[in-house]
């Protein structure tokens, strides 16, 4: 029903399959050991010079300006496909996805944490400037420069509609995968989209057993869904809703009058093209308008308390937590042939000398920042539930087929589907 032009989604799915990673030297020798030890295999790709890093910062920039471009000015899709592919080939294969926009938000928010950590300025650009770009024109990142999203793109051959309550409910996970990586982070310091990052494999030629399933598993649902790790994984994606949704331009995909054909919207592989509507927005479900209302504080309380619940989750799963407890039970046994049951790490840290009471207290610092980024983290997700049943109640007068701002991830299909003669073009935001 849905499908894309074939020739541009074969052409490139040749490119992808044919493409090789590059090989680099590392930064730095590898040291002469003469006790046996084997270096172990590294899965991701050496630290970068810091000349790359300023390169991967002007290329990101002068990509979405180009990207945007092409969908708002030239309203080229054949341009932003061209761009697309070019991003695949040097932030995918040639710079192997490292560092991404994806990931970074796990480095920024590392470093407010801890005021140790050392944050170079391009991993905040790479991280910034996808989100100031959705502010401006929309979710070009995502529809021309994401190599992530690239992939999805090229597999996508018959795209299917997913009934708009379940996509609806599905774009919060996204919020959720969020929530998760930051309470996770504020925790206990883990990564987690880069360690669960399952387009590892494709741009380094490594990674665990589950990583390669679980991309072959979405590439295979991303055939009949078009890209279901944008819509309902990527964590990233959900910043640049909201970013797009207060775009100062976005796409249109008229440039003159909607002569409703309503091959747009035939043509989206995303749903995300609103269709239009004559309602009046103030009297449209007054009543169950005000009953989605009374809900906002139940919405926020609700996430107070489980964000409670899952900081408790994280920390009680913490290695030191679990490090503390153990050497509390072998402190309260007079028995000292018992410290043999003791694990290694345990072990490891009685003969260090620390002390106990300074594990304790780092065990406390941690436990506090869990919990306070729980709670805010979760209570801005009770925030988003509620915002998304107030929107699915509200509904706006339109008069032609439009973009959906937050979800629209301006990959300029509906363009070339589009029988009005384009030209250029921009939606500014009233």
């Amino acid at each position: 029903m849905r499908r894309p032009a074939f020739n541009t989604g074969m052409i490139g799915l040749l490119l992808l399959c044919v493409s090789s990673v590059a090989m680099a030297a590392d930064r730095f020798p590898v040291p002469d050991f003469t006790t046996g030890y084997t270096v172990p295999e590294v899965e991701g790709p050496a630290p970068p010079a810091a000349m790359w890093d300023v390169v991967d910062v002007v290329v990101l920039a002068a990509a979405l300006v180009l990207a945007a471009m092409c969908a708002l000015r030239w309203r080229s899709r054949k341009g932003i496909f061209a761009v697309m592919l070019a991003c695949l080939a040097y932030f995918g294969f040639y710079r192997r996805g490292c560092v991404c926009a994806v990931g970074s938000i796990q480095n920024v928010v590392d470093a407010l944490f801890d005021s140790s950590i050392a944050l170079p300025w391009t991993v905040v650009a790479i991280c910034l400037l996808p989100l100031l770009a959705a502010m401006l024109w929309g979710r070009v990142f995502c529809g021309g420069v994401c190599p992530l999203g690239a992939v999805q793109e090229l597999v996508s051959w018959f795209p299917q509609r997913v009934p708009r309550p379940i996509a609806a409910a599905m774009s919060l996970l996204p919020w959720f995968a969020l929530t998760v990586v930051l309470v996770v982070l504020a925790g206990q310091g883990r990564y987690l989209i880069c360690r669960f990052d399952p387009f590892v494999g494709i741009f380094r030629g490594g990674g665990s057993w589950g990583a390669w399933r679980a991309l072959a598993g979405i590439l295979l649902v991303g055939v009949i869904i078009a890209r279901p790790y944008c819509r309902f994984i990527c964590p990233y994606g959900a910043l640049l809703s909201v970013a797009s949704w207060m775009s100062w331009k976005h796409l249109r995909i008229s440039p003159q009058a909607c002569i409703t054909c309503r091959l747009c919207e035939s043509s989206c592989p995303i749903d995300a093209i609103d269709e239009p509507t004559h309602a009046t927005p103030r009297r449209a479900g007054r009543g169950r308008l005000a009953a989605v209302l009374l809900l906002g504080p139940v919405m926020i309380a609700l996430g107070t308390w489980g964000g409670d619940r899952m900081a408790d989750y994280v920390m009680t799963h913490h290695p030191l937590a679990n490090l503390s407890a153990e050497l509390h039970v072998a402190a309260g046994v007079a028995d000292p042939e018992s410290t043999l049951e003791l694990t290694d790490e345990a072990r490891a840290f009685l003969a260090s000398g620390r002390q106990l009471a300074t594990l304790d207290a780092r065990i406390a610092v941690l436990r506090a920042r869990c919990h306070w980024t729980a709670w805010i983290a979760c209570s801005v997700l009770g925030l988003i539930v509620w915002l998304k049943l107030v929107g699915l109640t509200v509904r706006r007068a339109r008069t032609e087929y439009t973009p959906h701002r937050a979800a629209c991830v301006s990959c300029a299909r509906c363009l070339s589907a589009c029988p009005v003669q384009p030209n250029t073009h921009l939606e500014d935001r009233s």
